[in-house]
């Protein structure tokens, strides 16, 4: 994840973007069981769908 894709390679994407997004589109009730479901299935989780806040608090400084 980089603050910008603009001649980075194998950059994964914008991290400021997807903060964006991850502000604007909280996570809800259909993702916190798919994240269950997928438990039972792989035996792990999404922790950014348990903690949505995690995501802010490790990228944020990236973008500023």
């Amino acid at each position: 994840l980089v603050p910008s894709v603009t001649n980075n390679g194998t950059a994964l994407g914008n991290v400021c973007v997807l903060l964006e997004w991850n502000e604007q589109d909280p996570v809800d009730h259909f993702e916190f069981n798919r994240n269950s479901k997928i438990q039972k299935i792989q035996g792990n989780r999404n922790p950014f769908v348990d903690n949505p806040h995690w995501g802010g608090t490790i990228f944020e400084k990236d973008c500023k």
